[in-house]
Formats: C-alpha cells, sequence, structure tokens
C-alpha cells in the first residue's frame, strides 16, 4: 500500500491578507499606494506566482526589497526575506531558505518584531523539520507559539500547534502529535473555520493509521470529507476519498476500495485534475487486479500509463508499469511481466528504488527459468531414452515439493502465533489509551482551574501514554486546596496509584470542608496503607510524594505541607523553598510521624511552584547529564519574569532544549501559580 496522502503542515508563508484582492487591484497598490499597502500588495503578488511562475514571483520580490531600501523599512525587508526563504523550501534548497528567514528574525528581533516575528520563527520552524532537526524546530515553534499568545492571536495560534504536533508525528510519537493537533482543531472549532477543522481532521486521520487504529483512521477522514460537502469544496474532497480507500484495500475490503478509489477518480476528472486521476486510476487497476478482473485491470492499468506519460509525471509512470507487471505475472506473460518492470526500472534512473530491481531480477529469472525448460523439453523429446534423467528430476521435484509443504506448515504456524501476538498488542493498547481517556477525565479541566486560580498554569507531559503523576484542586467556601503527587513508578502502575490518590483527596475534604493541610497528608496515608495492607512484613512498598496547599485568598495567606515534594517560592528574582517532611505516603521503613504544617503570607507577584523530579532528573544537553537543581532554579527564575500563560511553553520549550535527541526518563508535571 502506497503511504497515506495529505499530511498538512502550515507555514505561514508571506502577506495573507490581500489574497481575496484582484490582480488588477494588488498591481494598482503596489504602485500609488501607501508604504504599507504597497509591501502587502507586493507580498501578497510575489506569494500568488510563487508555484505558477518564478520569475514573477522574483521580480515582485525584489520590488519590495527595493522599496525596503528606499524607505528603510524592515516590515518590508523581512516580508522579502520570508518569501524569498519560501520560495528556495518549495524548491528542496533547504540551506538558502534557513538562512533568508534567519535574516528575518535577525532584523525583526532587533526591533521587536511583533507578529510577524512569530511568522517568521514558525516559517524556520518548517524549514528545520524538512531538515530533520525536531529540537531546533520544536524551539523555533514554542518562540512563535509565545509571540501569538502573547497577541491573543488564536488563529496563527493554532497553526503554529499543528506544526508542533508534526514535530512529534514525525518522530513517531504519535500520543503528542495528537494532543497538539487537538489543541489545534478546539481552536479552529472556536472560530468555526471550517477548512482549518477539515485540515486537521484529515492529519488525525493519519496519526490514527499510524497508530494502528483504522477505524478511528477512517472515521476521521469521514468528517474531513463531510466538511468538505457541506462548504461544496468539490476540489479538496478528493484526498480524504483516496485516502479512505487506501485504507479498505489494505484491510482487504476491495469492493469498498473500489468505491472511493472510483469517487476519487471522478472528482479528479471533473476538475482536470490529471495527476490525481493519473494515481487513483493506478489503484483502481490494482484493485480489480486484485479480484482477478485482469481484463479490466490491465485496460485501465493501459490508460494509466498513457496519462501518466502525458502530465510527465515520472512516479506515476513507474507505478503503472509496476501495476501492468504484476498483472502480466498473474497471467503467467513472464516475458511480458520482465518487459514492464524493466520499463520501470529504466524510468527510476533518477528515483532509484532497489525493491525495482530486486523484482526484475526475479522475474528475469522466471523468464530465463521458462526458456530453459522450453529447451530441456525440446531435448527430452529428441532423448527420449534418458528415462534415469527423468526419474532424477521426479525425485528432485519431490523432494522440493517435501521441503515446501513442511516450509508452508511452518510459515502458517508463525503466521498464526503473529495474528495472536498483534491481537493481544491491540487490546492491550486499547485498554491503555481507554485508561488514559479515565485518568484525563479525572484530572481537573482547565476551566475549573482557571474559575478558581486565574493565574496559573499547569505543565503535564507523561513519559507513557497514562501518567503517573497527577495535580488535583479543590475549592471551598473561603480557601483552595491544591495538591501535586509524583507516585510510585510511571505508566499503568503509576497510574493505578494515581487514581487511588484522586479518589481519597476527594473523599477527605468533601467530608471536612476546613480540614489543614497536615490533616489531609495523615488521613491520605491512613487510607493508602489500610488498602494496600502495608506493614513491616508485606512486600507492597508503594506511594507517592506529594505536596499538599490551602490557599486563602483574601488574605494571601497558604498552609503547607509536604511528603518528599517542597513548596518552591519565586519572589523578586529569588528562590526559596519550604522543605517538606521526609517520608512518603505509604510504608516507610522509619518511624511514621506525623506531618508538620508551615503557615506563610504571600506577596503580591510571588510566583508558586509544585513541581515532581522528571524535569530536574531529565538526562540531556551537551554532556548527557541530569539537568540538576541549580539548572531548575535558574529555569524557575528566568520563567517567573513572563507572563503566566507563557511560563507553560517556555518551561516545555528549555525542556525540549535540555533534552535534545535523548528519551524522556519519567513524569513530568509542574503546577506555577502568581499572586496577585
Amino acid at each position: 500500500m502506497r503511504k497515506l496522502g495529505g499530511i498538512v503542515f502550515f507555514a505561514v508563508f508571506g502577506a495573507e491578507v490581500l489574497y481575496g484582492t484582484s490582480l488588477d487591484s494588488l498591481e494598482q497598490k503596489a504602485v500609488r499606494g501607501t508604504i504599507e499597502e504597497r509591501t502587502e500588495a507586493l507580498a501578497a503578488l510575489a506569494g500568488r506566482y510563487q508555484d505558477k511562475d518564478s520569475a514573477k514571483c522574483f521580480h515582485y520580490v525584489q520590488s519590495l526589497y527595493q522599496l525596503a531600501d528606499r524607505y528603510h523599512n524592515a516590515d518590508a525587508m523581512a516580508q522579502a526575506y520570508l518569501l524569498e526563504g519560501h520560495f528556495y523550501k518549495k524548491r528542496g534548497n533547504y540551506q538558502q531558505a534557513a538562512e533568508k528567514i534567519q535574516s528575518a528574525i535577525a532584523l525583526l528581533e532587533s526591533k521587536s518584531g511583533g507578529k510577524l516575528l512569530g511568522k517568521a520563527y514558525n516559517d524556520l520552524g518548517a524549514v528545520l523539520v524538512d531538515r530533520g532537526y525536531y529540537s531546533e524546530a520544536a524551539r523555533y515553534l514554542s518562540k512563535a507559539l509565545r509571540v501569538f499568545d502573547q497577541h491573543r492571536d488564536s488563529f496563527q495560534m493554532s497553526k503554529v500547534l499543528l506544526n508542533l504536533g508534526l514535530v512529534f508525528y514525525y518522530q513517531k510519537n504519535y500520543p503528542f502529535a495528537l494532543q497538539y493537533y487537538e489543541k489545534a482543531l478546539n481552536i479552529r472549532q472556536a472560530l468555526n473555520d471550517s477548512n482549518g477543522m477539515a485540515l486537521l481532521w484529515n492529519n488525525i486521520g493519519i496519526v490514527h493509521y499510524c497508530q494502528g487504529y483504522k477505524r478511528e483512521a477512517v472515521a476521521s477522514f469521514k468528517r474531513a470529507l463531510e466538511i468538505y460537502r457541506k462548504r461544496d469544496a468539490i476540489r479538496l474532497m478528493s484526498l480524504p476519498l483516496f485516502n479512505i480507500g487506501e485504507i479498505y484495500f489494505e484491510d482487504r475490503r476491495y469492493d469498498s476500495a473500489l468505491y472511493y478509489y472510483k469517487q476519487s477518480y471522478v472528482l479528479d476528472t471533473l476538475l482536470h485534475d490529471e495527476a490525481g486521476s493519473t494515481k487513483s486510476l493506478i489503484k483502481i487497476a490494482a484493485t480489480y487486479a486484485t479480484l482477478h478482473d485482469y481484463a479490466k485491470a490491465k485496460e485501465l492499468a493501459l490508460r494509466a500509463l498513457n496519462l501518466a506519460k502525458s502530465i510527465g509525471s515520472k512516479e506515476d509512470i513507474k507505478d503503472a508499469y509496476i501495476t501492468l507487471s504484476e498483472i502480466s505475472k498473474e497471467l503467467k506473460d513472464y516475458r511480458q511481466a520482465y518487459e514492464y518492470l524493466d520499463r520501470a526500472a529504466q524510468i527510476k534512473d533518477s528515483l532509484y528504488d532497489a525493491s525495482v530491481a530486486e523484482k526484475v531480477a526475479e522475474l528475469q529469472l522466471k523468464y530465463e527459468s521458462e526458456k530453459k525448460d522450453l529447451l530441456l523439453q525440446q531435448q527430452l523429446a529428441t532423448i527420449r531414452h534418458q528415462k534415469m534423467l527423468n526419474r532424477i528430476l521426479v525425485v528432485a521435484t519431490l523432494i522440493v515439493l517435501v521441503f515446501f509443504v513442511f516450509g508452508i506448515i511452518e510459515y502458517v504456524q508463525k503466521r498464526r502465533a503473529y495474528t495472536i501476538l498483534e491481537v493481544q498488542k491491540k487490546n492491550i493498547t486499547d485498554s491503555i489509551n481507554y485508561a488514559s481517556k479515565i485518568q484525563s477525565a479525572l484530572l481537573p479541566p482547565e476551566t475549573l482551574l482557571q474559575s478558581l486560580l486565574p493565574e496559573s498554569f499547569v505543565l503535564y507531559l507523561p513519559k507513557e501514554v497514562v501518567s503517573g503523576d497527577f495535580y488535583w484542586v479543590f475549592g471551598a467556601s473561603d480557601r483552595i486546596y491544591i495538591a501535586l503527587a509524583d507516585c510510585t513508578g510511571h505508566g499503568v502502575p503509576g497510574a493505578f496509584m494515581s487514581m487511588l490518590g484522586f479518589a481519597y483527596l476527594n473523599e477527605i475534604v468533601s467530608r471536612n470542608p476546613a480540614i489543614h493541610a497536615n490533616e489531609i497528608l495523615e488521613q491520605l496515608r491512613s487510607k493508602v496503607k489500610t488498602s494496600l495492607h502495608q506493614h513491616e512484613k508485606s512486600e507492597s512498598k508503594d506511594g507517592m510524594d506529594i505536596a499538599m496547599l490551602v490557599y486563602f485568598p483574601a488574605d494571601k495567606k497558604i498552609e503547607y505541607a509536604g511528603a518528599n515534594i517542597p513548596l518552591i517560592v519565586c519572589r523578586k528574582d529569588q528562590i526559596f523553598y519550604l522543605p517538606p517532611d521526609k517520608m512518603p505516603i505509604g510504608f516507610a521503613f522509619q518511624e511514621d510521624h506525623l506531618f508538620s504544617v508551615v503557615s506563610m503570607y504571600l506577596q503580591i507577584g510571588d510566583t508558586l511552584y509544585l513541581s515532581s523530579d522528571g524535569y530536574s532528573d531529565q538526562f540531556g544537553g551537551n554532556t548527557m547529564k541530569k539537568l540538576g537543581r541549580a539548572r531548575f532554579e535558574q529555569i524557575l527564575v528566568e520563567s517567573s519574569r513572563l507572563p503566566v500563560k507563557a511560563q507553560k511553553y517556555f518551561l516545555t520549550e528549555q525542556f525540549l532544549i535540555w533534552q535534545n535527541e535523548m528519551e524522556q526518563i519519567d513524569d513530568i508535571s509542574i503546577m506555577g501559580i502568581r499572586i496577585c
């Protein structure tokens, strides 16, 4: 099966505001308008011709450079750099593209370039992804997200969120990719942007397919298709139709695959999209061949070959020849099959494909073997007295047949075992993903956090699909209860413990809304030990570390009690800690002591941080060592200078830079609260 088509990358190049304007109107503005109007018009004209006419595109870019020089206009110069960078990127010259975009960034950073700087960061992130530099791409995309967040431009934020999702998609980190896609989709839904929603549903479908969830993939493609149908966007409907056909073909649902391939072909033909028509026609021919209708398959494959030749598409010519070769092989016409595949190999001089060469060699051997067999039959016809030779041939055939039968039996057994393992793996994966949905539903929703603590954020990065970390918030009449916990282990074991802790916290505080922080930990420890039957001789040593806050907003006062997790307070670039008790929630070898409680009055502008140890314990950097406490404190000080909503993105960016290509070693949870 061919790779699914249509993964969408949102790079924000050039001017976007004037694309609905006529060419004549743009030409007039480029000559007679104000400096700002001329800049926008020239940028829009260059963008119009990027894919159509290289000479015209460069003419308008050069005019933009001249306008910028004449009036010393930094924005116009940056627009010119970005447009030229996009021109090089579209043609695969990533080095020159990066240089031009970096020139735009340097210019805009020197003058606080606003939203245009965010677009430049996003463009550079797109180029770096194409070059495979995913950590650097994430760094620039995080910067773009911060710029658009500061300007409250949710539309541009959705584009950057999708691109961040693609960084994780290309690294096969599908859960994170899906998380960013869904955030981008929520924004597009809030903006009622049906075109953006459809593109995102297409990407989500491809991620589901890569995860092995074909049913969810088909459902996502159908949602994109439904949006296009409501908008009567016929030109865009072909892609999801083709992708659905590909999945049905892979699942051997050939009648359904044929239905969607044909719809895609009809639309492409109606719109005179010869490239799309060719690809659909090749797949229709391959499907008929699979259904053993070889005459129909060959007729359509020849038609696809002629169409591919007329548009000069080497890739499609190669695919058509390969399809014709497979049909000829099924018809046992090895000479024709060899000739078709040999032509495919010749077409592939500039796009060499080792698998085609192997098939050519295989068919050439079959063809040569066929000629030898014919020659041998002629010889046997004239030398019938060589009965010994015939007996040897019979014995040899029997031996080969015996080995072949044993080989088939072994293959069937291995295939059966593999199928069982695949089913078991899918069942386990489905169960874990469903557990993730349950765990996410238990965590406090964003609306609750914003209503109780408007100046707050949570950075929550599980190592696996489910997490051993959790955070918890509960609002009472005059106080707010806040907790962040790190349970024993991560993944499924940690997730079970986190659900236990979450349930007990709700039960304890619901029964006594005026309870103190240390009393909560006392009761929580007792319930955990009782539930897990923990005592000196028991094997269960599981538990959790936790920081518990009781915040009184009217008095700007907190109560803190901790089990191995401190409270970090940042005040005017100075960090200080409220230390925890050195004992966990659960069994401890030392004698259980009562948890202590600390009360403290806060100042406006103080920033409180609760953090598990996953962030500071991460290996990375140039020396591949732990990030450590000192670096973590420095990052928190820098973070505290930013608006609260930007701190989450800053901490994520710093983590990705430090992590580099290393694997994440633990769950990461950080909660930040600014006193206002």
